[in-house]
């Protein structure tokens, strides 16, 4: 399986202004369908959207899965493209936030939008499942789970100089690890 790009979190980078909380379902057997292999199921759905949306997968961001009464939902958060474009392949070539949502919406209400969760063991020995996500079940909602959008200083970190930003400047995006093990993103300036 390739990395667990669905558990970077990546948003408390982004102001509330340019991030989506929205919510779609899955069939209700979905889980059941993939052996509760929450993970690989996760993943797919990551994958899934950031190429309906022609978005990078870490736009795709704090994916969630909850089952509810007759579906699964799922819940996540669409960022939008970055400010600076770095220099690999493909970049730059990204929707914006706006377009990311119309695109993934006319999928997924035209009944494309088409999960391929592999549940085998490697990519040479697939065993592929397919989940059609459920037509017109797309919303924004108001996501208050008590992330607070730039702001979050984990325990046992000491906030350090703060530095303003400078147009054109190279930033790099780094992880760093508070005395409780947890990655957050830090924003440099080179």
């Amino acid at each position: 399986m390739a990395p667990h790009i669905h558990n970077h979190d990546i948003s408390l980078c982004y102001e509330k202004k340019d991030m989506m909380d929205l919510t779609f379902n899955m069939p209700e057997n979905s889980l059941n369908k993939t052996r509760y292999l929450r993970e690989h199921l996760k993943y797919a759905i990551v994958c899934t959207l950031a190429d309906a949306g022609q978005v990078s997968p870490l736009r795709v961001n704090r994916l969630e899965i909850k089952k509810i009464k007759g579906a699964l939902m799922v819940t996540f958060t669409l960022l939008e493209k970055p400010p600076i474009t770095g220099d690999v392949d493909g970049a730059g070539n990204e929707f914006t936030l706006a377009e990311a949502y119309n695109s993934i919406k006319s999928k997924l209400d035209k009944s494309q939008l088409i999960v391929a969760v592999n549940l085998g063991p490697s990519s040479q020995h697939p065993d592929i499942v397919q989940l059609v996500a459920m037509p017109n079940t797309m919303n924004e909602i108001l996501r208050d789970d008590g992330v607070i959008e730039g702001t979050e200083s984990p325990p046992g970190y000491t906030k350090g100089k703060s530095l303003p930003y400078v147009s054109g400047s190279r930033n790099t995006l780094v992880y760093a690890y508070s005395s409780s093990r947890r990655a957050f993103p830090v924003l440099t300036l080179e």
